[in-house]
């Protein structure tokens, strides 16, 4: 039995028909929807060893981070992601860079709904000598381009030499804040507890060492926290996952993702540059959002979309083993650190996308 991963791009209202090869001839009667975890509608036609599957996405419906369909094709399991932001989603600049320059970025989100506030992290890089100079947090106020801001902190004021990711959580009550710093001796992740995010300070504790671009999800069923980083011991700054339910002992269920699972299922792009943007849970699967780039061409501060999902947090499958899901412009192609807010009931992508000059902008789309 074979599993395969496939994601696709779609918009609410919109349909589209993909076609699988399955490794041998099979009949309709082998042919079986076995889950549909978000508004979509399916239809399915058997020609012989091929599968066309026409997908359409609900028209207004309360729309999934990533919505899913498993199916079986004689021996074979298929997981098909939608991601439900097609060609005509809209496009706002949340941030500009400070120069047209591809040396300068303004990104790598985090984001939290918490007591009705939306609240947004991104860090400014000015420069290959400034680097990761600032960490900023603002608040929106109902257009998405959060033009509040409530908090700055600048490295120098701690002795760091850049500020890259950084990742909100909430178990209701309070407020976990992740970010990940160089420290002039290595890249450590941080965790900063709080009752609000205007009560959010650094430099916090040090949560873990050698790594750095933390993903993190308050998982309710387990009461427990769900971390996914970049490992800095790993070929390519491979991906582990954690969990903590205090956030003091963590517990490693998976490790070396893109370097292990994905290429085990056929992925020859995620190879270097791997990090998490953005981890969630829809029913019973986890969605991980990172991106990765192949080893060449060679680039720097860049990264292109991938998808997977598990049930368990250590058997993981790559949605996007042929091609990233979604690519920027410019020379590097940049569209990285994507995260996702659902909580307003309507559907926003956060991301750190490439320009044609090669500069980097923190940007929204919406559905």
């Amino acid at each position: 039995m074979a599993v395969r991963g496939l994601a696709l791009r779609l918009g609410r209202g919109e349909s589209r028909e993909i076609a699988i090869e399955c490794s041998a001839t099979v009949r309709p009667s082998q042919v079986r929807i076995c889950e549909i975890v978000g508004p979509m509608d399916v239809r399915l036609k058997v020609d012989h060893n091929k599968l066309r599957i026409l997908i359409r996405v609900g028209d207004s419906s309360r729309l999934n981070p990533l919505m899913l369909l498993k199916l079986t094709c004689g021996d074979d399991v298929y997981y098909i992601g939608v991601l439900p932001l097609g060609p005509r989603a809209r496009r706002a600049t949340i941030r500009r860079a400070l120069k047209d320059l591809p040396e300068f970025s303004v990104g790598a989100p985090g984001v939290l709904a918490f007591q009705g506030g939306l609240f947004l992290s991104y860090r400014w890089r000015n420069g290959d000598k400034a680097r990761g100079e600032l960490l900023e947090i603002a608040v929106d106020s109902g257009d998405l381009l959060f033009r509040n801001v409530i908090k700055r902190f600048k490295k120098t004021d701690y002795g760091y030499w850049s500020f890259e990711k950084s990742s909100f959580a909430t178990n209701g009550e309070e407020i976990a804040f992740l970010y990940c710093a160089d420290t002039g001796e290595t890249w450590k992740i941080f965790k900063c507890v709080s009752q609000s995010p205007l009560e959010i300070d650094l430099p916090g504790k040090v949560l873990i060492s050698n790594a750095k671009d933390p993903a993190i999800l308050y998982d309710n069923s387990k009461k427990s926290y769900v971390i996914v980083y970049s490992n800095l011991r790993k070929l390519g700054h491979d991906l582990v996952v954690a969990t903590s339910r205090d956030l003091k002992q963590l517990t490693t269920l998976s490790e070396g993702l893109a370097w292990n699972q994905f290429a085990a299922q056929g992925n020859r792009w995620a190879k270097t540059h791997i990090h998490a943007g953005h981890i969630s849970k829809i029913g019973k699967y986890y969605v991980l959002l990172y991106d990765a780039l192949p080893r060449s061409p060679s680039c720097f501060g860049s990264g292109w979309l991938g998808i997977a999902i598990s049930a368990n947090l250590r058997e993981w499958i790559d949605l996007t083993p042929d091609n990233p899901l979604w690519t920027g412009h410019g020379p590097d192609r940049t569209f990285r650190y994507v995260t996702i807010d659902i909580s307003a009931g309507r559907y926003a992508l956060f991301a750190e996308e490439e320009g044609e000059s090669g500069r980097k902008d923190l940007v929204v789309y919406t559905s």
